[in-house]
């Protein structure tokens, strides 16, 4: 994530790029792809008239919040499947060329 961030800088401002990052984790995401959509609607803000700076706050969080994690698989009562048939197919050698 650092690297993609770190490169928003080049096209975004401090101001969005925090705003960027803050709204992302407030989602409960890391994702760099995010933090670069939330700056963008920062600087949308800031250019339609709405507040932006380096002392404004961060633009209302669009995105949903990571849905909470699965519960664990069962564990799966039934034994491994048995291989030993195809590792004779696998040990058993062409026969050589004739010349």
């Amino acid at each position: 994530m650092l690297i993609e961030v770190l490169l928003l800088h080049r096209h975004a401002s401090h101001a969005d790029v925090v705003a960027g990052i803050t709204a992302a984790l407030a989602a409960g995401s890391s994702s760099p792809e995010l933090v670069a959509i939330e700056a963008r609607r920062a600087a949308a803000t800031r250019r339609a008239g709405g507040t932006g700076g380096p002392g404004a706050e961060a633009p209302a969080v669009l995105v949903e919040p990571a849905a909470p994690p699965r519960r664990a698989l069962p564990v799966d009562p039934r034994r491994a499947p048995d291989l030993a048939g195809y590792d004779q197919l696998l040990l058993e050698r062409a026969p050589e060329p004739v010349s």
